[in-house]
């Protein structure tokens, strides 16, 4: 539950009296304030093509004021996301300093609205994401959506090495990293040599099975 799980984890200025009760991975009960903390979620893609992102940033919108940065969407300032406010930063095809001016956007914005959690998405955003919660003093959330680390299987470039070193230092600081399986978990844990593994939350969600029926797997909802 992406909801109990960052309000839960970081300990964000809810009333003692708030509550949420979990069966199944649904939310069954909900107290919320009038006024909800800001989560300020970053993404340095199309967010209205990555589902994890729109997942994210739908569920944890029932209990956050939830603003989404994103890159290369379809329309500045207009609400794609299921409601959720998205300022988007137009792309531009030949412009190489994209992540720079990705970077600087996501500080201002943060210094602009001074959320109470950033949530950075990839490793495109982990630097510049830790970099600005730490400006305006909030709670860095960091959810690894790939591996970045080293591997001899296959060809290292000098783009890997740069947003590597940027993971590097960043994953140990975050007040909580997301991982999307244990795989990625136990292996970012033992290289970064982590105190716990990240938490993962899986890309793919499953059907619960209905009664009465054999012991089969479950079908994935896609």
């Amino acid at each position: 539950c992406w909801v109990c799980l960052v309000g839960g984890v970081l300990q964000v200025d809810w009333e003692e009296d708030d509550f949420c009760e979990i069966d199944i991975g649904e939310i069954k009960s909900m107290s919320i304030k009038t006024e909800r903390p800001l989560l300020l979620m970053v993404v340095m893609s199309n967010a209205e093509r990555d589902s994890r992102v729109c997942r994210a940033a739908s569920a944890l919108a029932e209990r956050f004021d939830v603003r989404l940065l994103s890159l290369d969407g379809y329309v500045p300032n207009v609400d794609h996301v299921e409601g959720i406010r998205m300022d988007v930063l137009a792309k531009r095809k030949t412009d190489r300093s994209r992540w720079g001016i990705y970077s600087i956007a996501v500080v201002l914005k943060a210094l602009q609205l001074r959320p109470s959690v950033l949530f950075a998405h990839d490793f495109f955003s982990a630097l510049c994401g830790w970099i600005a919660a730490r400006l305006c003093g909030a709670k860095f959330v960091y959810d690894a959506h790939e591996l970045i680390i080293p591997d001899k299987k296959r060809a290292w470039t000098a783009q890997d090495a740069f947003f590597y070193f940027q993971e590097r230092l960043v994953v140990g600081r975050a007040d909580l990293v997301l991982s999307a399986s244990q795989e990625r978990s136990r292996f970012m844990k033992l290289h970064y040599r982590l105190p716990e593994p990240p938490l993962a939350i899986p890309n793919i969600s499953y059907l619960p099975q209905p009664p009465n029926t054999p012991n089969t797997p479950n079908t994935p909802n896609t």
